[in-house]
């Protein structure tokens, strides 16, 4: 993933951009991220071009990443299909309120401690008293979270205790790379054994793929395919879409003989443990069949029921990536994860789309 010339909007912009495309329909996924990039500023033009390191497909996987975290500070809601909407109008219980914030704020680690002085616990009183104090003001808020957002962030004691020595945004992806970050710091200087650091960060990484988005995993997907087979590579695509007939991305290739070749990419991202099962396996080689691909490639940052693998097995032209042939390819080709100080690191740039 390349650096590009054209800026991403803000989380903030982006968010606003996401919140008042989704007004009062229900969307699925694809169409609102469609929606949402055509907002962004960008000319048709631009917005045209469909390969990894384009704007067009950077603005898909940053959109889909705000998505999950606007999801995750209840924001918007999800339908039992998985369709996205706005939240219906209903006042938030104190203790749901408090549980936004702490998946907003804290790591994992942090969200354990419950001794007085820890961060949840400071969290909890500032928030109990701003919920007495302001009682009045926040029935008159239209937004309550954002109101209490605004307010926390103005509350000395959680800006200088939480927000103020964190470089990265509070959302659970924020806290999750900061918190791979501190877990790097303790590897390099001593303080943590290099197989825990590593056990961590593979666990973390793959949890970050998720928080993430699919729309960000599709096209690191496609990067991996492209670095693997090098120079061969004449042209790529992210298909991703509301008409994708399951096909995230095309790597068009030559061999040196000049053969053309093209490979089929789905990308899977799995937010809970579970198995890839054998009838999307099915589907995937149905859609390479009748679309003439040469190749096919299913990743997942999760594992394949042993049923898909003895299937995946018989046919020639399919390969299953797994969890940790990911890992290995991320390392390897230094996506998503990168070499510093003789260590591996997540790197925390691609995951906020800072390149």
């Amino acid at each position: 993933m390349k650096n590009n010339k054209e800026q991403l909007p803000s989380r903030e912009r982006m968010k606003k951009i996401i919140l008042s495309t989704v007004k009062d329909k229900t969307w699925s996924r694809r169409e609102l991220i469609s929606k949402v990039i055509k907002r962004c500023g960008f000319t048709p033009e631009q917005l045209k071009d469909t390969s990894t390191d384009s704007i067009s497909t950077r603005l898909k996987s940053f959109a889909g990443t705000v998505i999950n975290e606007l999801v995750g500070e209840k924001a918007l809601s999800l339908t039992q299909d998985n369709k996205i909407e706005l939240p219906p109008k209903k006042k938030l219980e104190n203790k749901e309120i408090l549980e936004v914030f702490i998946n907003k704020y804290l790591t994992d680690e942090e969200k354990k401690d419950r001794t007085p002085g820890g961060k949840r616990n400071t969290l909890n009183a500032v928030l109990g008293n701003i919920l007495k104090k302001k009682k009045k003001e926040i029935d008159k808020a239209d937004d309550v979270v954002e109101y209490l957002d605004k307010q926390l962030i103005n509350n000395s004691t959680v800006y200088e205790k939480i927000i103020k020595h964190s470089d990265y945004p509070e959302t659970p992806l924020g806290n999750k790379l900061r918190f791979l970050n501190e877990k790097f710091n303790e590897c390099k200087r001593g303080a943590l054994p290099k197989e825990n650091y590593r056990k961590i960060l593979n666990q973390s990484v793959l949890e970050c793929l998720s928080l993430a988005g699919g729309e960000f995993f599709e096209r690191l997907c496609l990067s991996l395919i492209k670095k693997g087979y090098g120079d061969r590579v004449v042209n790529d695509k992210l298909t991703a879409g509301p008409d994708d007939k399951g096909i995230d991305g095309i790597v068009y290739i030559k061999d040196e003989m000049g053969f053309d070749e093209r490979v089929f990419i789905q990308a899977k991202t799995k937010r809970k443990k579970g198995y890839i099962p054998l009838c999307e396996i099915r589907e995937f080689l149905g859609v390479m069949i009748a679309e003439k691909a040469t190749k096919g490639i299913l990743i997942s940052n999760s594992n394949y029921h042993k049923e898909t693998i003895k299937f995946a097995d018989k046919v020639d032209n399919l390969i299953l990536i797994n969890q940790k042939k990911l890992l290995e390819l991320m390392q390897k080709h230094s996506i998503g994860i990168i070499q510093q100080n003789g260590l591996c690191k997540i790197d925390d740039k691609l995951f906020l789309e800072q390149v």
